[in-house]
């Protein structure tokens, strides 16, 4: 494509023009190699999500999409279109493998102010591939909140493989909906992941999280 598009110029151009076009050329042909994957494994490293709330950098870019919504390396979102679950989550998986799924927000409530940091929205365990739905919950689906988050703050999710890819019984109380959200709090994701020897990270993803984003 590039010799095809060379071979179009005037012959009149100047070997320093050459030169520019070139690297204008090479810089734009970069970018457009980057894979989505690049592109998260890049933003995650940008906004210090790894390694100060996931140790290690994933391997894919975990696709979580809610009906009014997408979470897109880092892009901002109103808090109220992240309420209720997601419709998706999908990632690279192994067929026949077992995953844990995290979603955390690290500075809770609010980015200056992190009181809550670490907060556990949502942990689902034995997921078979890709069938959220299908594992098993140990914190109940508890989404953006209004009243208690003040301000912007991040919201990540990130997905672990099950200790030798098995389905693993986790020695852990079920946080429901409704229970005090001092059970939600400093959640140890290392701790967790270690203590029950998950691989990973497999995939991740995270945006920014305000609930007056897109109001007038």
């Amino acid at each position: 494509m590039m010799n095809h598009f060379l071979m179009t110029l005037p012959s009149s151009l100047s070997s320093h023009h050459l030169c520019l076009i070139l690297v204008i050329l090479h810089q734009v042909f970069s970018v457009l190699s980057h894979t989505e994957d690049d592109v998260t494994r890049f933003k995650l490293k940008a906004n210090n999500m790894v390694p100060f709330v996931i140790p290690e950098m994933p391997q894919h870019t975990l696709s979580v999409v809610y009906l009014h919504t997408t979470i897109k390396s880092g892009n901002k979102i109103n808090g109220y279109e992240i309420i209720d679950e997601p419709v998706n989550v999908t990632w690279p998986a192994k067929a026949g493998s077992y995953y844990t799924l995290f979603m955390i927000g690290p500075d809770a409530p609010v980015r200056e102010q992190p009181m809550d940091k670490n907060w556990l929205h949502w942990l689902v365990t034995n997921i078979k591939g890709n069938d959220v739905k299908g594992g098993d919950k140990i914190a109940e689906y508890c989404g953006s909140l209004a009243g208690y988050e003040r301000g912007p703050h991040w919201i990540v999710y990130v997905v672990y493989e099950n200790s030798s890819g098995k389905e693993t019984k986790f020695d852990e109380a079920l946080i429901a909906k409704g229970d005090p959200y001092a059970k939600r709090t400093s959640f140890d994701l290392v701790n967790f992941t270690q203590k029950y020897g998950m691989r990973g990270p497999v995939a991740a993803n995270f945006a920014g999280l305000d609930l007056r984003y897109g109001q007038q």
